[in-house]
């Protein structure tokens, strides 16, 4: 398999949620990830919601229990509380080379205001 072609959006760190990675892999579409994006991550808590073998080139990284101790308290589920916490812990909302794939808007407009 070729190297792919990143798009100008490549050095974006992307953190995402389960129901996106579960949609692209349903439609067959999840190197669309890996084509727009040199690195993209997940958490554990992810990953075992997705119940599907992700692709390798998605890393699997954890948050600190502090961080998630911390967002606890917004009520997110499991999988949005980790990759909330995960983002927060890489300090991709004050970097415009980063981003957060998510689908609860609760989560998004929390990272929005941070």
């Amino acid at each position: 398999m070729a190297a792919p072609k990143h798009s100008d959006y490549s050095k974006k760190l992307v953190i995402a949620d389960a129901s996106a990675l579960i949609e692209l892999y349903k439609l067959g579409k999840i190197n669309y990830l890996h084509e727009l994006f040199e690195s993209v991550s997940t958490t554990e808590t992810v990953k075992k919601e997705c119940r599907v073998d992700l692709p390798e080139w998605i890393s699997i990284e954890n948050p600190s229990e502090d961080t998630k101790k911390l967002f606890r308290k917004f009520g997110f589920e499991k999988g949005e509380l980790t990759a909330v916490a995960l983002a927060h812990d890489k300090n991709v909302v004050s970097k415009n080379s980063s981003c957060v794939i998510l689908d609860d808007k609760p989560a998004r407009n929390l990272l929005r205001r941070s």
